[in-house]
């Protein structure tokens, strides 16, 4: 039985997420770092969505394990000072 989810059957939602969240942290934002934030925050929101995405893909889950072992590798770097 093949497994589908959600965006797999609705891909125009998946689009206007992505089209829409980065606009609306824009058009929402002040000036400085208020601006940063959101529109931070907002980028964080869509990257979190597309993760979560290749874990129903075939590969997805190997390749979010490899991602998972590079934060922690650079991670490792920052405190040691040698990045």
């Amino acid at each position: 039985m093949s497994q589908t989810n959600f965006f797999d059957k609705n891909k125009s939602v998946l689009l206007a997420v992505l089209l829409l969240v980065p606009m609306f942290s824009y058009a929402h934002t002040g000036a400085g770092i208020t601006g940063g934030f959101v529109t931070g925050s907002g980028f964080l929101h869509m990257a979190g969505i597309v993760f979560g995405l290749f874990g129903s893909w075939k590969y997805g889950r190997i390749l979010l394990r490899a991602a998972g072992v590079v934060v922690v590798l650079i991670g490792i770097l920052l405190l040691l000072g040698l990045l």
